[in-house]
Parts: structure tokens; C-alpha cells; sequence
């Protein structure tokens, strides 16, 4: 039992009042339902009364559950429709059911005030035909003044829940699509003045948001959820969404959306910015036509955006689309290749020239204050455009400023930077498709200094080595260019025509021509040209695009030709030293040419012209070479003996002159294959000695009282031929100061085997006949009295052997007596 009175009191009065309520509420059911025909009718009288077209109401049912303790009545499928729509067009308002919260007391006065309505599992669908045909008249009211309320008996409706709704507007004629699931949406609705305001959470997902399908859908297979605050002007048919917390795919943002909908220029504004947003996820928000631009961009970290969509509601209009994002120390990826520490605001706008249409062709997507490293190379850009979506291309005004070091990476296995700074500022204009075939067009300067380095392929090692590389256009020019090694000093300009179009497009159409001056050229350290270049694997193996990159510039510098003029003014090559040395001559990928090349050497000068082939290990060679007065032994030493081993340049004084013609192959460390060796030589020697030739020890004990380790002669001529490494010696007669010598045979070069040469050497003494003047009546007395006949031919060790007497056809050694 109770001890409270007081509580007990209370308890009994909220039982009596709940008790009441109940029997209130059922008292109001059971008057819906005794009264339905009229309330039906009644409902859609006042709903027809507000608008156009024929609705239908299948059933009515109190409803118990659905809005308890409140009164409400259940209208079970409800269509508005006009009188074309079942036969053309779906209804305008199609719902499973309807619930409708009425006022009680109205009802006990036999009137209808809607307080509520909930639609669930329906559909709202708007449309407008190709021809023009619209059902939207549907939903306009037939009297003026506040929306949904005529004079006298317009219901007022305060509150609206949307429950598994599709919303469409398909308006055929102007290419505009909205399809909208509305998954759950609860509003107030307030009424002032002519205007109402309506204040809502919902819960809603986007098939279809599009301006114009042609282009494709925004915000396509997305989903909107927050609470929403609308505001209509009926006076002006102005929507107004001010700019709102929402959620979009999960994703905060900041929305604002306004429309104007009065005739004869209904039109629209719609402002969105968001913070830290995924770029792949902002992409999937916008239209297919702005989208798939974007489908090779990527940016690794969110980005904050800023969205403005402005345009005509009428048919065949375009919006105006501009979109702004900033970023910092992000990774942008574009078409494979990653600029890393990238910082930049960038804007998306379709209406680049004002008054020239919202189109591909008039869009852009800019970047401004751009700072970045691409494959670790600092750079920016004040600005970086790309316009003309349908055929883009790229305007932009690039900086740098960066020890030459940071470009090891990109230039993995061509070049090794260890010093050096370089400096650049370049206006860049081009394709910016990966096969576009647009012209580049570049203004600038390339400023390198100090530079420290290595040329892998050709081995080459330069330092304290600078250049300005000027760009004008699609030509390169090389000014100021100084490279030096340990031993040469170059200084260089040069130019390459058209070399950014043939860089992409051609390289071995690329041709750089270069004038060279250099007080000293060891040619030595620049060996490495003579040979294929070396190919070395990249380090960077990770990074397909710096693969690509290596890759392009080493197919570019194996495939283009240097063509150079070069003035010389001591040039070194092995043993060989000349002075004021002009020479004109291509690099190419398949060897060197020598168009023209003039020397002074050994006292002379020696003119040649030639080329050597790139095929491997061994490099074929062709030269053309005219000799003019050098002193022999000098000539000789620099040419390493021409390959001969028993006879050197100690062996040999006087003034030569050649000309030559000569085929063979060549070693990568610039050896002469001697077995390869063909051509002709024509030479004279005047004014000559033989000094300590060791074949003449073999033959000094026939001459006991004459010296032959220092002969002399006046006049040596002869016309050589070369096969394979073998040198064949026509008859030569050399008279000298001691003896006289009948030469014939051939003679192998280095290790080539074969070496058969024949000496006749008269016995009488030369200095008997020195006063005959006649050259043949002097040579047909030298060979009276005995003649010793010696064979000169390859020994088991390798060294040519003089043996007594000549191979007759029997193979006997013999001596004549010609008296």
C-alpha cells in the first residue's frame, strides 16, 4: 500500500488521462473509418484543389501505429498523373502509401488540416519530352499566393518525410538528368509572407546528377546526407540552399545551391568546397567530359577544393565549370611520371576565353606557384597551363636552380655528376600527350657550371667543365661550352636544328655541329668514340617513368650525329704528336667520318680523310692518307713501326712521302687488327739511311771492309699492296752508300704469317760505279761478278729469318754468278 497520498493521486490521474487519450484516439479511428468515403473525398478535393491533373487515392485506413498518440490516415496508392500519362509517361507522384496526419478538432468540425505527410516507397518522376511536352504543370498551383494553399481550404502541410523515394527529372529536350534515391528525408516547413523555408535531414543517393548527358553525370553513384535548410521566394521563383555543412560518399563538404527559376533565363549557381579531398575521389565527382581528363593524373595525398557550377536551366546550355584545389608537399603523377614535394593551386575552367563557349576546346587546367621535384630535380613554375582538352597542349614558365648531383638519378647509367651547379629559366610550349605529335617550342637558357662528370658509355671523365644551352623554338644552341679532361682543355659552340621535334619524334635525324678550338687535345681520353658505346643497366629499376626517361636520352645520344669543325693546336693520339691540326668530322651512331682532317707532323704535314664503322669488339675502317715530306723515323715511332717488328723507325732516316689507301678493323682500345689490314701505299723516301737494320748482321760478313750498320741512298719509291695483313713488295732496286739491294717478295704485319721476301745483294762495290751517270747502265754493272741471294721468312719464333740463297722452283738455295 501506498504511504503517499499525494503520489498515489498522481498515478491515478496520468492512468485517467492516458485512458482518455486511448479512448479519444480509438474514438477518432473509428470515426475515420465509418467516415473514410467522405474524408477520401475531402483529402482529394483539397489536394486536386492546389493542383493539376488527376490524382487517384486506391484506399484509406486509419493509421494506429504509424503516428500514435497522433491521428493519422493511411492512403494506399496514390497517383498523380495527367491525361496522356498512363499511355506515354509514368505519373507524375507514385506512392505504395501515403500517411497524412490530420488536426483532430478540425476533423470534429468535419474539415481536413494536414499537419504531416509521409510518402514511402514511391516515386516522384518530372520529365519533358524531346517535343517539349512537360508534366511540371502538374505540380503548379491553380491559384496565386502561397504554395499549396487557395483561398478558404488549401491544406497547409507544416511537415514532410520521405521514406525509399526515387526523385527524376528527365527533361529530354535540354539533355538534363536528375535521378535521385531518396533513402530517408524529414522536413519542417515554415510559410511567410509568400515564401516558405523548409528545414530537413536526409539521407539520398545520386544516379544521375547531369546538366547535360551528354557529358556525363556529377556526383554519379553518390551519396548526400546531412540536414539541409531550403528557402523558395515565391514572388521571384528563387530556391535558395545556402552554403551548408553536408556529407558527400562520406566525405565532408561545404555545399551552397541556388536557383532562379522565373521565365524567360531560369538559371542556376552551385558553390562546394572541401577539405583534405581525396583527388580520385573529387574526380569521380565531376562529369565524364571533365573527368576522363584527369584519368592519368593522380595526387597521393587529399586536397582542399573549391567547386562553382553556374549556368542556364533552359535546353541545350552548357554550365560554366570552374574548380580550384591547393595542395602541398604532395606526389602528382601524370601519364606514369612522379613529381615529388609538389606544391601548387591549380584551376580547372571550362571557359578559359571569355565569351567563347563552355567547351573542350575553350577549358583549361592551370597550376600557379608550382614547386616540385621531378626524378629528384627541383623546379617551378610561376605558371603551368594546359589547354584545348580535345587536342591539349602545355604553356608553361619553368625555373630551376640545383647541383648537378640531383640529376644522377635520372640519368642512371649515361651520366655520373659529382660537382657542378646548374640554372635554368625556359618558357615551354607543346604537346602534352605522350604521342602528341605538336611541335615543342622552347625560350630559354640552361645555365651549367663547374660541372664534374662522367660519360658512361663512352667512358669519358670531364671536369671544371661548363655551357649555356639557349633553346629558340624547337633549335638548341651551345655557347661558352669549355670540357675539360685531365689533359685537353675544349671550347666549343654549337647548334642542333629542329632538336626538340626530333627528339620525341626522330633522334637520328638529330644533328648537333659543334666548332672546336683547343690549345691541347690529348686524344687519348676520348678513346672510348672510337668503339660501340657501352650500354649499362640503369640503378633505378624501381620507376618505370625514370626507366622511360633514361631510356629516351640514351636513345637520342646513340642515335644522333655531332658534326664537328675543330682547330687544334697540339693534338697527341698514342705516340703520335702533331701541330695546327684541322679536322672536320662526324660522330654518328655507326662510326666516325672524317670529311677532311690536315696535321702538320715530323716536319711535314699529313692531309687524311676516312671513316670508321661501329660493329662490336672490332670496328671496320676506311682512310685516304697523303703523307708530305715528314721525317721518316718521327713518322714511323707515331705510327707504331707500321706494324712491322724487325724493322723500326731506329732503323730508318730521310723524307718520306705517301699516299694510301687503306681497309681494316680496328680494337675498341684503338689497335690496329693487322690480319684485317688492306689498300695500297705509294711512297717515295729521299735523302735516306738504314742504321743498325738487324738483317743486314746476317749479311756483314760477306762485306768485311764495308759499314752497313749506317748506309745511305738518295731516291726509294715503290708501290705497295696490302692483303689480309701481307704487304707485297714489287722489284725495288736501293742503291745505297755500301751495297746495292734487289727487294721483292712479302712481308707479314705484326703476327700474320707468311713473310717471304727476296734480297739479291751484288758483291762488287757501288762506289765502282758511282760515276756512271745513266741510272740503268749503273744498275746493270752493280750486279756483274757475284750476287748472294738471301730469303727472308718467318722463324719458329715468331722474328723473320735471312737465310743464305733463293727458292727455286726445286726448292734449292743457290748462288749465281751473273759474269
Amino acid at each position: 500500500m501506498l504511504k503517499r497520498p499525494w503520489f498515489r493521486y498522481t498515478l491515478y490521474t496520468l492512468g485517467g488521462f492516458l485512458a482518455l487519450l486511448v479512448l479519444l484516439w480509438l474514438g477518432f479511428a473509428w470515426y475515420i473509418h465509418h467516415n473514410k468515403a467522405r474524408l477520401l473525398a475531402d483529402i482529394s478535393r483539397q489536394l486536386e484543389g492546389s493542383l493539376n491533373g488527376k490524382l487517384t487515392i486506391a484506399d484509406m485506413e486509419p493509421a494506429l501505429i504509424e503516428s500514435f498518440p497522433n491521428i493519422s490516415v493511411q492512403l494506399q496508392g496514390v497517383a498523380l498523373s495527367d491525361s496522356l500519362g498512363p499511355v506515354l509517361h509514368k505519373p507524375l507522384i507514385q506512392a505504395e502509401a501515403i500517411y497524412v496526419r490530420v488536426n483532430i478538432f478540425a476533423l470534429l468540425h468535419k474539415q481536413v488540416d494536414i499537419r504531416q505527410v509521409t510518402i514511402t516507397n514511391g516515386q516522384v518522376y518530372l520529365f519533358q519530352d524531346s517535343t517539349g511536352y512537360s508534366n511540371l504543370y502538374l505540380i503548379k498551383p491553380k491559384h496565386p499566393g502561397r504554395p499549396g494553399v487557395s483561398k478558404g481550404n488549401s491544406p497547409t502541410i507544416a511537415k514532410v518525410e520521405l521514406r525509399n523515394i526515387n526523385f527524376t527529372f528527365d527533361n529530354q529536350e535540354a539533355h538534363k538528368l536528375f535521378d535521385i534515391d531518396i533513402q530517408s528525408f524529414f522536413g519542417s516547413m515554415r510559410y511567410d509572407k509568400g515564401s516558405w523555408t523548409f528545414s530537413t535531414s536526409l539521407h539520398t543517393l545520386f544516379h544521375s546528377f547531369a546538366f547535360n548527358t551528354r557529358n556525363g553525370s556529377f556526383l554519379k553513384d553518390q551519396t548526400l546526407e546531412g540536414t539541409l535548410n531550403l528557402h523558395y521566394d515565391t514572388a521571384g521563383h528563387v530556391l535558395d540552399i545556402p552554403e551548408q555543412r553536408l556529407k558527400i560518399g562520406g566525405q565532408r563538404v561545404s555545399l551552397g545551391l541556388h536557383f532562379w527559376l522565373k521565365e524567360p533565363a531560369p538559371h542556376f549557381d552551385l558553390q562546394l568546397n572541401a577539405d583534405d579531398l581525396p583527388f580520385s575521389k573529387a574526380a569521380s565527382w565531376v562529369s565524364h567530359n571533365i573527368s576522363r581528363h584527369f584519368d592519368t593524373i593522380y595526387l597521393q595525398q587529399p586536397v582542399n577544393v573549391q567547386a562553382h557550377i553556374q549556368g542556364s536551366l533552359l535546353p541545350n546550355s552548357q554550365p560554366k565549370i570552374q574548380v580550384k584545389w591547393q595542395t602541398q608537399k604532395n606526389t602528382l603523377t601524370v601519364y606514369g611520371k612522379d613529381l615529388t614535394e609538389c606544391s601548387f593551386n591549380g584551376i580547372f575552367d571550362n571557359e578559359r576565353m571569355k565569351d567563347s563557349g563552355f567547351t573542350d576546346l575553350n577549358s583549361s587546367i592551370s597550376a600557379f606557384n608550382l614547386k616540385a621535384r621531378y626524378m629528384n630535380i627541383p623546379f617551378s613554375a610561376d605558371t603551368l597551363q594546359v589547354i584545348n582538352l580535345i587536342h591539349p597542349s602545355i604553356r608553361a614558365h619553368f625555373k630551376s636552380d640545383f647541383p648537378l648531383s640531383d640529376l644522377n638519378d635520372a640519368t642512371s647509367g649515361l651520366f655520373q655528376f659529382n660537382n657542378g651547379t646548374a640554372k635554368a629559366d625556359m618558357f615551354y610550349e607543346g604537346g602534352f600527350l605522350p604521342n602528341d605529335t605538336t611541335p615543342p617550342n622552347m625560350q630559354g637558357v640552361v645555365l651549367i657550371n663547374n660541372a664534374a662528370f662522367q660519360y658512361i658509355p663512352r667512358q669519358l671523365s670531364l671536369h671544371n667543365s661548363q655551357v649555356k644551352l639557349y633553346f629558340n623554338g624547337a633549335d638548341l644552341e651551345l655557347h661558352d661550352m669549355r670540357l675539360q679532361s685531365e689533359k685537353s682543355i675544349l671550347l666549343m659552340d654549337g647548334n642542333a636544328p629542329n632538336f626538340l621535334t626530333l627528339y620525341f619524334v626522330n633522334p637520328s635525324k638529330i644533328s648537333i655541329d659543334f666548332n672546336i678550338r683547343s690549345s691541347m687535345l690529348n686524344a687519348n681520353e676520348f678513346r672510348g668514340f672510337l668503339g660501340k658505346r657501352k650500354r649499362t643497366a640503369s640503378k633505378v629499376v624501381s620507376q618505370k617513368a625514370r626507366l622511360k626517361t633514361v631510356a629516351r636520352l640514351d636513345a637520342v645520344l646513340e642515335a644522333c650525329s655531332v658534326h664537328l669543325k675543330a682547330s687544334v693546336d697540339k693534338f697527341m693520339y698514342r705516340r703520335f704528336n702533331a701541330s695546327n691540326v684541322k679536322a672536320d668530322l662526324t660522330l654518328a651512331n655507326d662510326g666516325i667520318i672524317l670529311s677532311q682532317g690536315y696535321m702538320e707532323h715530323a716536319g711535314g704535314t699529313v692531309s687524311l680523310k676516312g671513316r670508321t664503322f661501329n660493329k662490336g669488339d672490332t670496328d671496320p675502317f676506311t682512310i685516304d692518307a697523303q703523307v708530305n715530306k715528314v721525317k721518316v723515323d718521327q713518322f714511323m715511332d707515331a705510327l707504331n713501326n707500321f706494324g712491322l717488328e724487325d724493322f723500326t723507325y731506329k732503323n730508318v732516316q730521310g723524307t718520306f712521302s705517301a699516299k694510301a689507301h687503306l681497309t681494316g678493323l680496328l680494337r675498341d682500345d684503338g689497335e690496329l687488327v693487322s690480319s684485317a689490314l688492306n689498300g695500297s701505299l705509294s711512297f717515295s723516301l729521299i735523302n735516306g739511311a738504314l742504321i743498325n737494320v738487324p738483317m743486314f748482321k746476317g749479311i756483314s760478313k760477306f762485306f768485311p771492309r764495308r759499314n752497313l750498320d749506317n748506309i745511305t741512298f738518295e731516291d726509294l719509291q715503290n708501290n705497295f699492296t696490302i692483303h689480309n695483313g701481307l704487304v707485297t713488295i714489287p722489284p725495288m732496286h736501293i742503291a745505297t752508300s755500301a751495297i746495292v739491294l734487289d727487294v721483292k717478295g712479302q712481308y707479314a704485319l705484326g703476327k700474320v704469317k707468311g713473310t717471304n721476301v727476296q734480297l739479291d745483294v751484288p758483291i762488287r762495290n757501288p762506289k765502282k760505279d758511282r760515276d756512271v751517270a745513266d741510272d740503268t747502265e749503273r744498275r746493270k754493272r752493280s750486279r756483274k761478278g757475284i750476287v748472294l741471294h738471301f730469303n727472308a721468312v718467318d722463324g719458329a719464333d715468331g722474328k723473320v729469318k735471312l737465310k743464305l740463297g733463293k727458292n727455286d722452283e726445286a726448292g734449292n738455295n743457290i748462288i749465281d754468278d751473273e759474269n
